[in-house]
């Protein structure tokens, strides 16, 4: 039972089922916000924390999903670290084959992030440990740019 979400005229209905105790209905709830988060971000930034603590909820098991969503959120109010850290938190669900404006500069943050501890340019005495997710996703980026022979990033 999906919603057509070309005829919805507002997310609250979504948002509201993230407040429910059945797992199902929350993960139900994400799918819808992830399909709507282009059109509907404004409404959804306001339910921000209700999808962190999804996320933070160990015991959830669409965690994934949810940090995907808050991610999107967070890249349409242009916080771009927040949209990197949760994109991260994201795994395999944060498509890098997609071409939206979201990926491309989730990509690209974190490249010039992944450049900027690799080469310690936060401070030249040390270098700072990178996060292996971090690694993961410029590693897919790169080994998609070999595969399709897409070298200008």
């Amino acid at each position: 039972m999906a919603v057509q979400v070309d005829t919805l005229t507002s997310a609250n209905g979504l948002i509201s089922l993230l407040d429910e105790e059945e797992r199902e209905l929350q993960f139900y709830g994400l799918t819808q916000l992830n399909a709507v988060s282009d059109r509907f971000w404004t409404e959804i930034s306001d339910a921000i924390s209700k999808i962190e603590i999804l996320y933070e909820d160990e015991s959830f098991e669409h965690r994934k999903l949810a940090a995907l969503v808050a991610s999107k959120i967070y890249f349409h109010l242009g916080e771009f670290d927040d949209a990197l850290t949760f994109a991260l938190g994201a795994g395999d669900l944060f498509n890098l084959t997609e071409t939206s404006a979201y990926v491309q500069t989730v990509v690209n943050h974190a490249i010039d992030k992944y450049i900027s501890l690799r080469s310690g340019s936060d401070d030249e005495t040390k270098i700072s440990p990178i996060d292996a997710r971090l690694e993961e996703v410029v590693e897919r980026m790169f080994a998609r740019c070999f595969e399709t022979k897409d070298y200008g990033q």
